[in-house]
């Protein structure tokens, strides 16, 4: 059923249900449900459910539910949903849903990362965030919408982008678009970074439709610090449409969105239209 340990423990260490570790351990420890170390584990530590350490260093805590650790150091956290660290991250946390690290030194990969600081490492999800990071609310206009709004947040390194767009020409059927990008950006001076951002945009006419309409960009500029909470950026972007030519709206709306294109192709397989372009962009970020 378990094993427990009152003083230090060497070796290997099997259980049907728990391994309870009261001292230091070294070595391997496995379990079908926890494994629990009051002090410090040096090795790893397998379990179906979770495991727990105040410190573990120099191997891996790995459970199917989630793992819990006070303090992290070259060790990797893998669950299939949840990694805490309540101080320092190791190597990497890996998590079917969240990792939380009050300070992050290696890798973050999951859906969902938070932390308070990342002061040598990067969260890499869906969404990320850091207290100490970036989250930055940005107004921009391109060649097709002249109204933007996006939320950037995580690290300066890798940073998520939430993003919408809307013309108010046709306040009636407005075209609008809402998209989801990562980008990074690279530091040239104090005040001046280089951004990259690669996203990708959903538009509509009017009501939402599932139609193809997909707009990729790929967007490289500047962004220089006016005060130290804003920020302007611009840049080129390079446009990548796919459209449904068959769709209703296709001739009178879709088909000359580009200003111009390089290429206008309409395959005959699916029949959907692909145009490319160069544009640009300029921002504003706040905070």
């Amino acid at each position: 059923m378990f094993n427990y340990t009152a003083g230090q423990a060497n070796g290997f260490k099997a259980a049907g249900l728990a391994n309870i570790n009261a001292d230091t351990t070294r070595g391997f420890c496995a379990a079908g449900l926890t494994n629990i170390s009051a002090r410090q584990i040096v090795g790893a530590t397998a379990a179906g459910l979770f495991n727990y350490a105040h410190h573990h260093k120099n191997g891996a805590q790995i459970a199917g539910l989630f793992n819990y650790a006070d303090n992290l150091t070259n060790t990797a956290q893998i669950a299939g949903l949840l990694n805490i660290s309540f101080r320092k991250s190791g190597a990497i946390q890996l998590a079917g849903l969240l990792n939380y690290a009050t300070d992050v030194k290696g890798l973050q990969l999951a859906p969902f990362n938070f932390s308070d600081t990342c002061s040598s490492g990067v969260p890499i999800g869906i969404a990320s965030f850091v207290r100490k990071g970036v989250h930055q609310l940005e107004i921009s206009g391109d060649e097709l919408l002249f109204t933007h709004l996006a939320f950037r947040t995580g690290t300066r390194h890798f940073h998520n982008i939430f993003s919408a767009g809307i013309s108010l020409n046709d306040t009636q059927s407005p075209l609008w678009m809402f998209g989801y990008g990562a980008g990074t950006s690279i530091k040239l001076s104090k005040r001046f970074n280089l951004d990259i951002d690669l996203s990708y945009n959903h538009l509509s006419k009017g009501t939402f439709n599932t139609n193809v309409n997909f707009l990729n960009k790929l967007y490289i500029g500047p962004e220089f610090a006016i005060t130290r909470k804003v920020r302007v950026a611009l840049g080129p972007t390079f446009n990548l449409f796919l459209s449904d030519a068959l769709q209703a709206d296709y001739a009178s709306v879709y088909s000359s969105l580009a200003p111009y294109s390089f290429s206008d192709y309409t395959a005959t397989s699916n029949n959907v239209n692909i145009k490319w372009w160069i544009g640009g962009k300029v921002a504003f970020r706040f905070f």
